[in-house]
């Protein structure tokens, strides 16, 4: 910006001076007044153009300054062509292409108009630095569609990741939400299985009950046989709660899928040695909390590996009674350098963040990623497990 309003100036009031006060002006007394004139009202067009009008009046008034700069030039000297090339450098930079091409153009037909009555010199000389400063224009206004370009990216990446950020956070509030009624249905059909099967049957064996204390004075035979029914409908009843806990119990398989006790048995091997140990009063978690912290602690055993060269990873699991923290630490190589932030790291952030919780990574004296996740956000269901 500063280069244009430079040149611009140069170009106009240099000649302009030079050719007041030099042997070449070829007019006197009032004719100066006339030409003074029309080099102020060339730069006033200017300022105006810059400062007011749509583009259209804008170049109205362009082409009003190239036609008084193109008769300075023709009626008293070739060098006030430079004039002409203060107003193409003064073009305004919202044009379109074609605008400031035609722009160009117009101020090249017009000054080679102008130079007709000059000697063939200026035309060499001014022809070549029309084409100059055209070329200066031409970059300028590929520079400032490039800068604005570059902004409009940068605009759209912000409200791109601004939307991200807020889909991000209802997929995160969506998936609470079923989990927390898909615990609810859960609930709710393990007590109609309880009402509906089990609940007749116990009302009906007291039932049963009462009729054999009623018939046991009068007829003990009679009542022998009801208690005998009871009993084997009391049998059948234990075999339908323990047929409905193993329904509600999950298998084996899907409990230990995201144990880390089995995570630090399976990762370990010759070369690798994967210990764990638990601190404080266990208690039952909700599923996305157990797979938080498994691909969390996959992630640091993976990463002491690749990057650490470790043969020991030690898994640290402390149960508090606000929040859980998970400590992940390894025998390998402290890096020397803050640790970017690759896919990894950003996964594992990723997903305590859904939990309202965080990653930490500690250099001193082992290295160290602790996962720290808030119980209050997170459903978790205390309890003995």
């Amino acid at each position: 910006m500063w280069m244009q309003f430079l040149l611009r100036y140069s170009f106009t009031l240099v000649p302009f001076v030079y050719v007041l006060y030099s042997d070449i002006f070829p007019y006197q007394g009032d004719d100066v007044q006339h030409y003074m004139f029309g080099g102020l009202l060339i730069m006033g067009l200017t300022e105006f153009r810059r400062a007011w009008g749509g583009p259209y009046v804008q170049l109205l008034i362009f082409l009003g300054e190239i036609v008084t700069a193109g008769w300075l030039t023709y009626t008293c000297s070739g060098i006030l062509a430079f004039l002409m090339m203060a107003s193409v450098i003064s073009l305004p930079t919202h044009w379109s292409r074609s605008m400031a091409f035609g722009g160009c153009s117009t101020a090249w037909i017009g000054m080679n108009l102008a130079l007709q009555p000059h000697e063939p010199m200026w035309y060499v000389v001014m022809n070549i630095c029309m084409l100059a400063v055209a070329a200066f224009v031409m970059h300028t206004f590929y520079q400032q569609r490039l800068h604005k370009t570059i902004l409009d990216n940068n605009d759209d990446l912000r409200r791109q990741t601004y939307e991200l950020t807020q889909a991000r956070q209802e997929v995160m509030q969506y998936a609470r939400m079923v989990e927390h009624i898909a615990q609810a249905e859960e609930r709710n059909r393990i007590a109609h299985d309880l009402h509906d099967e089990l609940g007749h049957q116990l009302v009906r064996l007291k039932m049963m009950m009462d009729a054999s204390v009623e018939v046991s004075r009068m007829n003990p035979e009679q009542s022998v046989k009801l208690f005998s029914e009871v009993r084997d409908q009391l049998s059948g009843c234990m075999e339908l709660m323990r047929s409905t806990v193993k329904r509600i119990k999950p298998s084996d398989a899907s409990i230990r899928a995201y144990s880390l006790e089995k995570l630090a048995l399976d990762s370990g091997n010759s070369h690798l040695r994967v210990t764990y140990q638990i601190a404080g009063i266990p208690y039952t978690l909700y599923p996305s909390m157990e797979i938080t912290l498994f691909r969390n602690a996959q992630e640091a055993i993976t990463n002491a590996i690749r990057h650490g060269d470790a043969t020991e990873v030690h898994l640290m699991l402390q149960y508090e009674p606000d929040r859980l923290i998970l400590e992940v630490s390894n025998n390998g190589k402290i890096p020397e350098t803050l640790i970017a932030a690759g896919m990894g790291i950003r996964g594992m952030n990723d997903r305590a963040a859904a939990l309202k919780g965080r990653v930490e990574t500690v250099f001193e004296p082992a290295f160290l990623v602790r996962t720290i996740v808030p119980l209050h956000d997170t459903g978790t269901v205390k309890g003995t497990s």
